[in-house]
């Protein structure tokens, strides 16, 4: 709706809001400073130049049930208007649970959300009309390729109609927010890693020198300056001739004048201020420092028999190695491996394992291992699934490193550790070292990593180990949050395709056997024989509908997130009965005995429904049966579910190359406690039952 005439000068116009880009670029990207210290100043010059009531920034985070969401971070106020930032709604809202899940599919494609909330849908209007909006615009927030957030704009005076400049202008401050919002995030990252590697710096034992091009020191650590017993900084601005010995300074220049190096060092002798001498080992490489060409030599005291300069490599390489496997697209087993293996290179240790458990549960997620026993793992599997208290779950619980002498007779006196019992008297190692994994204040697991009887770590390999730990748990949550939001992703997609077949092919199907029927019907008034050539095309038609229809209604059941806890395990399995039997020609029954529908945690009602569909999918596959019956009941603690059919039959015991289903069915029922039982034999059909707990209370549900 256009601007009235009494309303237009609220609106100067694309112009201004470009100008005020302009002034937000200046103050977000021409400043050294973050973006939340200029964007009070930036919100009210767009609110300004945009001619509006409210400008507003939004965030997106996941909540604990890894839902899209979204809280107010930001705001501004024309004059007269009513602040949000105290709304409770605003402050954190799933986009779908308040109405507003087309506003989140649209800015997640980058589209911009604007218009006249008169014309919004029913569900959208509640808040927008509470706060008396007229009109408003939402523009993406972008940040590294990933959907940040939103800037918005509200309208409270009068309706307006946003043009397209409007819409580009707008666009352009969400573009330079983002830039903004991503340069600080690149720029607290490399303070971070700055400040790590001035940790390392500090805190090695080994001399490190970083010297310019023409061989001046410009920096030291505090090791160099012990070993040759001066003041920090007492060495800025000298050369090697201060600390090297003068036979070995032709030595130590041709040295550095040959660089770069792949590895090799040099033996000489430097000169403490007092003047006497000592070996050192040195190694050089060129690097870049403060923007510029520079040397770091690193100088070891060969008098040390500890190689601390090797240890110091593998440490560096071991952190570096754990962040690269980060930033690469590959599974969390597979980084965890590594890790495993890595630790065990770079620390004093003979093996290590890494236990990363299930959030709030002492259930076992991951498991990996290095330079453990043949078939050792496995058992530690098996140890998990006795609910053995570990050492992993003692650290886990005491948020602490657990250094435990004499590991193998303690395991041996722990009879839920039989699984691994038969290892323990040939292990070379005795001390175990547990660390614990965590992040953002929560822990899920732990790191061992196994030493020899008098290799027991001191307090610097313990922090190093506290250091690796820690990577490896943010290497953990960065895989758990890319697969929450791969996770997200794909419920929305299947949301949006189950309503799209709902609506079309779904209908289309329903109105087609509705159609058969009718001409069914009016066949019988007219005296057309149903058996006729005519009336048994119209049957056919009707059943060919139906069941692309039971079909169709099946396949909406599936992609729809969340619909077996909603609607109970027996209605889905007679969806998919229905959806087979048409497909198939083949009767399917189902019969409940229950009465009530058994309240099973969700993990074990998915494992059930897809245990009963897998011995559906065989029987349609290899049985050639004529009927199939499926039959649920129950007693007080157990839930029983059994696939019958009248065909073929196969011998249970037999393999089965190539084929997974059994043994999937077997996984299953496993991992959710139950017993799986197969009768079957040649000529004598098939019988799947499946025995699970109910280790909830019963309730009456409708279904």
């Amino acid at each position: 709706m256009a601007v009235a005439p009494e309303d237009a000068s609220r609106v100067p116009g694309p112009d201004a809001v470009l100008a005020a880009v302009l002034f937000a670029a200046d103050r977000f990207l021409a400043s050294a400073e973050p973006w939340e210290t200029n964007i009070a100043e930036v919100l009210a010059r767009l609110g300004t130049a945009a001619g509006v009531s409210r400008v507003y920034i939004f965030e997106n985070h996941l909540d604990a049930h890894g839902r899209q969401c979204s809280g107010q971070r930001y705001e501004w106020v024309a004059e007269g208007i009513t602040s949000q930032m105290d709304n409770p709604l605003l402050r954190g809202f799933d986009y779908v649970d308040v109405g507003w899940g087309r506003w989140a599919e649209l800015l997640v494609r980058r589209d911009v959300m604007v218009g006249n909330t008169r014309d919004f849908p029913a569900s959208e209007r509640p808040e927008l009309d509470a706060e008396d909006i007229k009109s408003i615009a939402l523009v993406p927030i972008h940040v590294e390729g990933l959907w940040w957030g939103f800037i918005g704009f509200d309208e409270c005076a009068a309706e307006r109609e946003w043009l397209p400049n409007d819409v580009a202008a707008l666009r352009a401050a969400a573009d330079t927010l983002g830039a903004a919002i991503q340069r600080t995030r690149t720029e607290r990252r490399l303070r971070a890693q700055q400040a790590q590697y001035r940790a390392v710096f500090e805190a090695t034992g080994d001399g490190l020198v970083i010297s310019d091009l023409d061989g001046r020191l410009v920096e030291a650590n505090p090791a160099f300056h012990r070993m040759h017993a001066y003041s920090p900084g007492e060495l800025a601005g000298t050369h090697p001739e201060a600390w090297t010995h003068p036979a070995d300074l032709t030595i130590v220049t041709e040295f550095l004048s040959a660089l770069p190096h792949t590895g090799a060092a040099i033996r000489v002798r430097h000169i403490r201020k007092d003047g006497t001498t000592f070996p050192v080992e040195v190694r050089a490489d060129s690097v870049i420092f403060s923007g510029e060409p520079h040397t770091l030599t690193v100088v070891r005291d060969a008098t040390d028999t500890a190689n601390a300069m090797d240890l110091l490599q593998r440490r560096v390489a071991a952190l570096a190695r754990v962040a690269s496997d980060m930033v690469v697209d590959q599974p969390l087993e597979t980084t965890l491996r590594n890790a495993v293996a890595t630790v065990v290179r770079a620390s004093g240790g003979v093996a290590a394992a890494v236990h990363v458990m299930e959030r709030d549960s002492d259930r076992l997620r991951f498991l990996a291992t290095d330079g453990l026993p043949d078939g050792y793992e496995e058992g530690l599997r098996a140890c998990w699934g006795l609910g053995v208290d570990s050492p992993a779950v003692s650290a886990l619980r005491e948020q602490r490193v657990e250094v435990i002498r004499g590991a193998p007779a303690r395991t041996l006196a722990r009879p839920r550790a039989k699984p691994i019992h038969r290892f323990l008297p040939h292990v070379d190692w005795d001390i175990l070292v547990a660390v614990p994994l965590g992040a953002m204040g929560q822990m899920f697991g732990a790191l061992h990593v196994y030493y020899l009887p008098h290799d027991e770590p001191a307090d610097e390999e313990l922090r190093f180990l506290v250091a690796f730990a820690d990577q490896i748990a943010v290497a953990v949550e960065n895989a758990t949050l890319l697969a929450e939001g791969r996770q997200n992703a794909a419920l929305l997609e299947r949301q949006r395709l189950a309503r799209e077949l709902h609506d079309s092919v779904s209908q289309a199907l329903f109105s087609m056997t509705l159609h058969a029927r009718a001409a069914e019907l009016a066949m019988e008034k007219q005296g057309i024989d149903g058996n006729g050539p005519l009336g048994r095309a119209v049957a056919q038609l009707r059943e060919l509908t139906q069941g692309a229809l039971a079909e169709m209604r099946a396949l909406i059941f599936e992609l729809r997130p969340g619909a077996l806890a909603e609607e109970g395990l027996i209605s889905a399995v007679r969806k998919q009965a229905a959806a087979i039997a048409a497909r198939e020609g083949l009767p399917i029954v189902v019969v409940d005995e229950t009465g009530e529908r058994p309240v099973l945690d969700e993990e074990g009602e998915e494992h059930l429904y897809r245990i009963v569909l897998e011995a559906l999918h065989n029987t349609v596959k290899h049985a050639d049966a004529q009927r199939i019956t499926v039959s649920v009941s129950r007693t007080e603690s157990d839930l029983t579910v059994v696939v019958e059919d009248d065909g073929r039959g196969f011998d249970p015991a037999a393999a089965f190359p190539g084929h997974m289903g059994l043994g999937t069915m077997r996984e299953r029922a496993a991992r959710m406690g139950a017993d799986l039982r197969i009768v079957s034999a040649a000529g004598a059909g098939t019988s799947v039952m499946v025995t699970a707990p109910i280790t909830k209370q019963m309730e009456t549900t409708s279904r």
